[in-house]
This record gives structure tokens, C-alpha cells and sequence, in this order.
């Protein structure tokens, strides 16, 4: 309940009374009832407190409108309406608003205030999430540094020194591949698949040496007019191509006089070459058992050298290369022969570094071409 005193007549005024129902809202009955008891002055109010009262509106949703009184003909400055009794006086008659009761339910600033928390929080977790793919990135894509290893070599074969090195793995590899396709970069020659062609006859079939399971090995000859062995790969799968890489790493650094030479590669297309020195006198398997045998058969001191000379091969690749190697199909066929029976040891396609041994990418099926793999 609220009172206001008029400022024309201090000793009238307008009373605001407020009713709110005992449960969710008035009934119709009920609503209409309390209108008409205050229109028609049933509701007692001491008349020493308030004196005579006049009733201006009574509201409340589903009351018909306000009847008129016919003594109302102003409102006053700051409340509801007014009337003037006979003298011309001001009434500040009794006003009875019952107001309707507030929904139930979450506020709408409130239901703002949690939307945007929701967003922020949102916001907050996709930066944590794009910064944690950020950094793994980073952690994936990032080379990793091997530790130099040691290599001691306590043995000195009569045609290389013995030597203590340190190298790092990363340091020995040559070939790389670029967007799906096999490059080369070491320190053999790099030819071009038309020279390969000039000097093969466009792959003549009969400059065909040997054939296996891993390569065609063809003779030929270069512009210079260097005799050379081209070996072609015949599949590109990816074990051939790990066969290669392994060859051609390992052949371009391996120099000694009982080792086949590489003189070069040719990686163009589909097209993976290595392109040897020619070693013009068969092998040993032809001269034991082969062709070779009646025509050019091994005395005992022929023999005899080509044994040490083997020999001193597998012991550089085992004791003084850097890494060492391992061989892995050491036999009479993969030991060429030159015109002084000087033994050349050959096909290192299936060879592996000491330091790789755990490492089994590589297959250990046999799968050399005679004479050069």
C-alpha cells in the first residue's frame, strides 16, 4: 500500500494498494469480487485513518474497463484520477490497483549472460586445441639428429689401412625422394635415360649379360667409349626401390680393387639404372661350373688369388668401410673376374650396414642378378 499526498490538498490523498493472491493468481471469481466490493465501498476502512474514500480503477486481466464516475473530471500531477466534490475542493480518493504477477522463468539478460559465456568458452578451448596441433606439428615434422657413432676397425687388410672414424648416419644417405619420385644425389655420375639408351642400342637384347629376379643386365657403351654393365630394374614396387637406394648409397662410397665400381646412376620415370664398370671375364661360378669351365678352367694359384682377393673385398666392406657392410649373398656367381682373374666382388643390392642389422626394411630374400645382380 502506498500513499501520496496531493500538492494542492495536504489533507487528501491517494492511496495505491497492491493485492497479490495467495497462489499463482486471483480466480475469476475472486478477481471479480474484490472489483465490485471497491466500487461499490464494501471494503471497511476506518474512517479515523482515511476518513471517506472513492474508488478511481480497479485492474486486474479479464476485469471489464472502469465505469466513470461522474465526479471525475481531471487527474492530478503525478497519480490517477481525481474528481471535485460540490464545493470545488480536490478529492484524493482510495485507488486499488491489483497488478498481474510476473512469469515464471529465466530472465532475458540472464539467458544472454549464459549464451556468452558458452561462446567464450568456446573460443577459449578451439585456440587450446589449435596451438596443441601447432606444437605436435612442430614436434613431427622436426629432423631428428643422430649421435655420431664410432666405428673401430682393430684389422688392417694389405690393401687398406685401418682406421677409427666417427660419422653420423644421417651424413651417408644420398638419396631423397621429391613428391613420390626417387632422386639421387651422391657422388656418382648421374646419367640421363637417353644416354642409357645410346649406349645400350635402345636396350638391345642381345647386349644382355644376365637376368634374375630383381634385374636385366645389359653391356654397353658409353659416349667416351668407357665399356660399361647397365643394370635396369624391372619392377618399381617399393621393395625394388629400396633395393636400389641401398645399392646406390653403398656402391658410391665403397672404393676397393676387389669391389665392383659404380660409375653411375639413371633415375628418370619409371626407369631406375646403375651403370657399372665392365668386368669382361665371366665369374667364378661360370669358370667352376659354367660355360668358362672348358675353355678358361681355374688352376690352383688362380684359385688361390681370387680367394684372397675376395677375401680382402669382404674384409674392407666388414672392417674398414664406413658404415660397415654386410654382404648377405656372398657366393661364386657374385664374384666377376677381369681378364688377370683378379676377383671383383658384385651385388650389393642385398647388402646392409652393420649399424642397420635391427632395421629389417629391407628384404632378406635373395634376389641378385648373375654376374652383376
Amino acid at each position: 500500500m502506498g500513499a501520496d499526498a496531493a500538492s494542492e490538498h495536504l489533507d487528501q490523498s491517494t492511496v495505491l494498494i497492491n493485492l497479490v493472491p495467495r497462489g499463482v493468481k486471483f480466480d475469476g471469481t475472486t478477481a471479480f469480487s474484490i472489483y465490485r466490493k471497491f466500487w461499490n465501498r464494501q471494503v471497511l476502512i476506518k474512517d479515523s485513518l482515511f476518513g471517506a474514500y472513492e474508488a478511481l480503477y480497479v485492474r486486474y486481466p479479464g476485469l471489464p474497463p472502469t465505469p466513470p464516475s461522474p465526479s471525475i473530471t481531471s487527474t492530478i500531477d503525478d497519480g490517477p484520477q481525481t474528481g471535485r466534490n460540490g464545493s470545488g475542493r480536490t478529492n484524493k480518493p482510495l485507488g486499488v490497483d491489483v497488478p498481474r504477477k510476473k512469469k515464471d522463468g529465466i530472465a532475458g539478460s540472464m539467458i544472454a549472460v549464459i549464451v556468452l559465456s558458452i561462446f567464450i568458452a568456446f573460443i577459449i578451448c578451439a585456440a587450446i586445441a589449435w596451438l596443441l596441433l601447432l606444437k605436435c606439428g612442430a614436434c613431427v615434422q622436426q629432423p631428428q639428429v643422430p649421435h655420431p657413432t664410432k666405428i673401430s676397425s682393430p684389422s688392417k687388410p694389405s690393401d687398406s689401412a685401418g682406421t677409427t672414424t666417427f660419422r653420423s648416419i644421417a651424413n651417408t644417405a644420398s638419396m631423397f625422394f621429391t613428391s613420390g619420385a626417387l632422386t639421387y644425389t651422391g657422388s656418382a655420375k648421374t646419367f640421363s635415360l637417353k644416354d642409357i639408351e645410346r649406349a645400350t642400342n635402345n636396350f638391345d637384347d642381345s647386349r644382355i649379360l644376365g637376368e634374375g629376379g630383381f634385374g636385366v643386365v645389359y653391356s654397353g657403351m658409353l659416349d667416351d667409349g668407357q665399356k660399361v654393365a647397365v643394370k635396369v630394374l624391372k619392377r618399381d614396387d617399393q621393395h625394388g626401390t629400396r633395393e636400389f637406394l641401398a645399392e646406390v648409397e653403398m656402391l658410391s662410397r665403397l672404393h676397393h680393387r676387389n669391389l665392383v665400381k659404380l660409375i653411375g646412376t639413371c633415375t628418370e620415370g619409371h626407369i631406375h639404372c646403375l651403370v657399372y664398370e665392365l668386368i669382361p671375364n665371366g665369374s667364378v661360378e661360370s669358370h667352376l661350373h659354367g660355360v668358362d669351365k672348358k675353355t678358361d678352367p681355374l688352376d690352383w694359384d688362380a684359385r688361390m688369388k681370387i680367394a684372397l682377393g675376395a677375401a680382402r673385398g669382404l674384409a674392407y666392406l666388414h672392417e674398414d668401410s664406413s658404415p660397415c657392410v654386410i654382404h648377405r649373398d656372398f657366393k661364386a656367381s657374385n664374384i666377376l673376374l677381369d681378364h688377370d682373374f683378379i676377383p671383383k666382388v658384385s651385388d650389393f643390392g642385398l647388402a646392409r650396414t652393420a649399424l642397420d642389422e635391427g632395421n629389417k626394411h629391407i628384404s632378406t630374400h635373395v634376389m641378385g642378378t648373375f654376374g652383376y645382380g
